[in-house]
């Protein structure tokens, strides 16, 4: 049996989310985050959802490509998402896409293409959008 050799290199999408709505509903974030996960082609393998006082909540996200991480602030109506995802199989800014419709969200996403190897580290900016400045 020949064994798969993976190459060390993902994307990440990061999502910095204000005006958000539903930012307390949990079942509601659960069920997005999971579309997004299915979305973006990328699998679940454990879940933990933490709700603080005051109504915030973060959902943490093992995938088996990595990982997705969502974090509200209710109260601000702000809602920051990271979403990573290792090899080329998986499309995450389209589950991120997803998460900021579904959220009624304006804001910016940024995707951010990584790769390690014997030479170093390389990141390359690939993607940066913004709908509505968060700085006003």
């Amino acid at each position: 049996m020949i064994e798969e050799i993976h190459e060390p290199k993902g994307t990440t999408v990061l999502g910095d989310f204000k005006n958000c709505r539903n930012l307390r509903d949990i079942e509601l974030l659960q069920k997005t985050c999971n579309k997004a996960i299915e979305i973006a082609g990328a699998h679940i393998e454990e879940s933990t959802t933490v709700k603080f006082p005051g109504g915030g909540v973060s959902l943490n996200i093992s995938l088996s490509e990595s990982h997705l991480n969502l974090h509200t602030w209710p109260e601000a109506e702000i809602c920051y998402v990271d979403f990573f995802t290792c090899g080329a199989n998986c499309h995450p800014r389209k589950g991120m896409d997803f998460i900021k419709e579904v959220l009624c969200a304006e804001g910016s996403i940024r995707v951010i293409e990584r790769n390690v190897n014997r030479e170093g580290s390389r990141e390359t900016l690939i993607d940066s959008l913004t709908a509505g400045e968060l700085s006003d």
